[in-house]
């Protein structure tokens, strides 16, 4: 964010932000049940492809905004 002027980002972390107000919000429940039903049915001895879980979980962490603050994992 550009020092004293709120709500001005770099292009990169303005596409976050835009990112999260258009989809992140409006999916990520949606987004959850599914990465949880692949996880129960890891449990119930199913093979799943560990690798969409950790995408989903990776774009999770870069997208988070906590009180204004962009959270870099």
């Amino acid at each position: 964010m550009d020092e004293g002027k709120k709500n001005v980002y770099d292009i990169y972390t303005l596409h976050l932000v835009r990112w999260r107000e258009e989809m992140f919000q409006k999916t990520q429940e949606h987004v959850m049940q599914a990465v949880l039903k692949l996880v129960e049915r890891q449990r119930n001895g199913e093979t799943i492809d560990h690798s969409q879980i950790k995408a989903i979980v990776d774009g999770f962490r870069k997208c988070t905004i906590l009180r204004g603050n962009i959270i870099w994992g």
